[in-house]
């Protein structure tokens, strides 16, 4: 079994999912919350976005890209 440097154990993650973890808990507990920390929907992904994120991985499109986006897709709005 391969063991993680001494460095990797003192990542502490992110604040924003630390605090969304503990009013999981509290939603898991009756509470109800109404939540601000998080840009997370209230509705599922449209099908047609859930279906071109498929075919964008399959097609081997997983790597990062420019905080600007894409740059033929900033071309086409020019």
């Amino acid at each position: 079994m391969r063991k993680l440097s001494k460095t990797s154990s003192q990542i502490d993650g992110q604040p924003m999912f630390k605090l969304l973890d503990k009013i999981k808990k509290l939603e898991s507990n009756g509470k109800d919350i109404i939540h601000f920390e998080i840009g997370d929907p209230d509705f599922d992904t449209p099908k047609n976005i859930s279906d071109a994120t498929i075919n964008a991985l399959k097609n081997g499109q997983t790597h990062y890209v420019s905080s600007f986006g894409l740059a033929e897709l900033r071309q086409k709005n020019l």
